[in-house]
């Protein structure tokens, strides 16, 4: 099916509840291996490459770290669970007609796990993660791909994320992005990043569609849709 427009999905904490769970993962790699960083210091990297996650904590390029952060994930990837709304998200903008990408700094192993989980294959245009690319977020080569995927150009296109990462990697791709509270990373620093608009969480980005870039490539004949039930 041909697309003239596409929404570029954050995966890790936009999607699913993964955000702690990758913070746990890292921190733990980092405490098994010589180093002591707090979660914090973790949790406000999460969402950038691997290797640059490991540079900017350990001065250096580390790989031992980086595979030991992926055993360390793969013990925690069973608790992880689908972030209310997101399901219902990634059917209504394939509904309104875009091309809905799965666009991840994640592994490609963790991400069809997470895919698995969210069970909307039938709305997925294109997936990309960072194994088919050369660098992760926040460079644009990942949102790039996934638009070239689905052929659509980037002022046709709107990123959903949930890190400064992911608002940056839009940018530079020259796509705007919403960004979703859900990662634990605060309105005002989405906001000084760039983010087009900042929402609470899957749900919200639904409800506030009038309210930013989804206006335009959905149209303003749709109007903003309620909140799911909880």
């Amino acid at each position: 099916m041909a697309h003239d427009r596409a929404a570029l999905l954050d995966v890790d904490g936009t999607l699913v509840d993964t955000t702690y769970l990758h913070t746990l993962a890292w921190w733990r790699a980092f405490h098994r291996n010589g180093h002591s960083p707090t979660m914090t210091q973790v949790h406000r990297l999460i969402g950038l490459g691997s290797s640059r996650l490991v540079e900017a904590i350990a001065g250096e390029a580390r790989p031992e770290l980086v595979e030991a952060q992926v055993g360390c994930f793969e013990e925690l990837r069973p608790e992880a669970t689908v972030i209310p709304g997101a399901r219902e998200l990634v059917r209504w903008l394939a509904d309104q007609g875009l091309a809905v990408v799965l666009a991840t700094s994640g592994r490609a192993e963790d991400t069809d796990h997470l895919r698995g989980l969210l069970d909307v294959e039938d709305a997925l245009a294109a997936v990309v993660s960072a194994s088919e690319t050369d660098e992760a977020k926040p460079d644009p080569d990942i949102f790039r791909l996934g638009l070239e995927k689905v052929g659509v150009p980037p002022e046709q296109a709107v990123a959903v994320g949930d890190t400064v990462w992911d608002v940056r990697a839009a940018t530079a791709t020259g796509v705007p992005c919403i960004a979703v509270l859900t990662g634990g990373i605060g309105a005002s620093e989405l906001a000084d990043a760039g983010a087009a608009l900042v929402c609470d969480d899957p749900d919200d980005v639904r409800a506030r569609a009038g309210d930013g870039p989804l206006a335009t490539l959905t149209g303003a004949r749709h109007a903003s849709t309620p909140r799911a039930a909880t």
